[in-house]
């Protein structure tokens, strides 16, 4: 009755998109966004739509354009980020980053953060360090955060060939968290490689305490105890309960 009505057109793709019937949705949101290429919701319904389809580069496509005409959301940002990590473009991924910090003074830190360690877990060393040199210092970081800044700092060094820059960054998070477990093993592994035993074991002996690293430390001080010819403890480290005779024996002699 009143095709001209864009208030009611719009409902109706909102109304398609809730229903989980994104393609229909898609095929009318693309005739409006190109009236509205402001409306970030449409390109949202679009990519959305591409995704569903299995359609990942299609998707890209949609939300880099919409990031080119500065209308996509956080989670739009966020949603092309992963696609380009999913596809291995970590190019791409790092330049999606830098060039939304260097026009957005609001980007979270967090998403900085996570997409440095995200990069880094995916084999691009230098994209990670571009992109964890856009958070400059850790002081508007959350504890957490600061945290995971200082760990990814140390791995950088360590690939860099820089223990000791490494050593530096997980002593750092540790003076502001002594129960971080993750830099107390990292921490570990570094005084093993370079046969500082004591340190490695006062280390994993305190990541032992922590439920969450209980296993990974007992695993490290069964390392420690090897390097000094130990085999006894070795054992006791490796298996602590065993109702296997052979083992059993071993430990008790």
């Amino acid at each position: 009755w009143w095709p001209e009505d864009r208030p009611c057109r719009l409902m109706l793709i909102q109304a398609l998109a809730e229903q989980g019937r994104l393609a229909d949705a898609a095929l009318l949101a693309r005739r409006e966004v190109l009236a509205a290429p402001t409306e970030a919701w449409l390109w949202g319904v679009i990519a959305n739509a591409e995704l569903q389809a299995g359609r990942n580069r299609e998707a890209m496509a949609v939300l880099d354009v919409a990031r080119r005409f500065a209308v996509a959301t956080d989670n739009m940002q966020e949603m092309l980020f992963e696609l380009f990590l999913s596809e291995k473009l970590y190019r791409l991924a790092a330049q999606q980053l830098e060039s939304r910090a260097g026009v957005d003074t609001e980007v979270p830190r967090g998403l900085l953060l996570r997409g440095a360690q995200a990069l880094l877990t995916g084999g691009a060393e230098e994209e990670a360090r571009r992109v964890l040199a856009l958070l400059g210092d850790d002081a508007s970081l959350t504890p957490e955060e600061r945290g995971a800044y200082g760990r990814l700092q140390s791995r950088l060094a360590i690939l860099a060939g820089d223990n000791a820059a490494a050593g530096a960054c997980l002593r750092r998070v540790l003076a502001e968290n002594p129960l971080d477990g993750a830099a107390l093993i990292a921490l570990g592994r570094l005084a093993l490689d370079d046969g500082q035993l004591v340190e490695a074991e006062d280390c994993f002996e305190r990541a032992r305490q922590l439920t969450d690293f209980a296993r990974e430390a007992r695993m490290a001080l069964a390392r420690v105890a090897m390097a000094r010819e130990d085999w006894a403890e070795a054992l006791q480290q490796l298996f602590v309960k065993t109702e296997h005779p052979f083992l059993q024996h071993l430990l008790d002699h």
